[in-house]
């Protein structure tokens, strides 16, 4: 999906561990819109004279907590607009 179809500001987050839901949360959590987060990395590089690369990797933060896990539980995360992923640890 194009980024330009995506409600940044808005993109909702459900977490769930073994269909339970354990946290919810929205992206607006980074200044009111991820890109914005990017953006205020990237001028923050600016002013001592660095930059991004390509291959460079950004990590924003996280919409919800950490949550633990053991061995045979499943999580999903569903992202609003987006899908959906999961892990089952075996």
């Amino acid at each position: 999906m194009p980024v330009r179809d995506v409600n940044l500001p808005e993109l909702g987050v459900v977490l769930t561990k073994n269909k339970e839901v354990l946290a919810t949360g929205a992206s607006a959590a980074f200044l009111g819109n991820p890109a914005v987060s990017v953006a205020w990395a990237v001028n923050k590089l600016g002013e001592v004279g660095e930059g991004l690369r390509k291959g460079d990797i950004i990590l924003i933060g996280t919409i919800t907590e950490a949550i633990s896990f053991v061995p045979g539980d499943t999580i999903q995360v569903q992202f609003a607009q987006l899908g959906s992923v999961s892990l089952s640890y075996k």
